[in-house]
């Protein structure tokens, strides 16, 4: 029997869209002013919810970054993943975020709040390569007039959902 799902106040409670500080703000801009003078700089985005870090995580971030020069990585609030995507996660967005920026890969991580941002995103951070796992092929092509998109292939036999799925199983057992 699975756990019931949190009640809608909790999740109000825990899933409100995340603040930004006045020092993230300014990270970010001196972020895009850093490369204002290098435009021969690729820049590299993708999304996702990167809950429970494993190796197909690392896998794709690392094949991301490997286009470019610089990777922004657009990590799904909470609120959005239960709003949008019916998916709590077991790290809070705070986080995910602290575990992603403390990879030696990523050079931004920005808040993923709705689906219709990734426009918005790329003409923001002048992004040239958008990349997304290859389960995602073709939703992304619209895209193409703003920039390259480059579907990846996923690590085989790993997901978050599985480990999710084996760490319940093991704890019925």
């Amino acid at each position: 029997m699975e756990a019931p799902l949190p009640t809608h106040r909790a999740i109000a409670k825990l899933t409100k869209a995340p603040k930004h500080s006045k020092r993230e703000d300014q990270k970010a801009l001196q972020f895009q002013l850093s490369f204002l003078n290098s435009p021969s700089m690729r820049t590299i985005l993708t999304y996702g919810t990167f809950d429970l870090l494993h190796i197909g995580h690392i896998n794709i971030l690392k094949r991301a970054r490997d286009l470019g020069d610089r990777l922004i990585v657009a990590l799904s609030t909470d609120e959005f993943n239960w709003v949008e995507k019916q998916k709590t996660c077991v790290n809070t967005y705070a986080d995910r975020k602290v575990i992603l920026e403390s990879l030696r890969f990523v050079d931004l991580v920005i808040p993923e709040e709705n689906w219709e941002q990734k426009t918005t995103d790329v003409d923001k951070h002048s992004v040239d390569v958008f990349v997304m796992g290859d389960d995602w092929k073709g939703h992304f092509d619209f895209l193409k007039d703003k920039c390259e998109v480059v579907y990846l292939p996923r690590t085989e036999n790993i997901s978050t959902t599985e480990i999710k799925h084996q760490i319940v199983a093991e704890n019925r057992a």
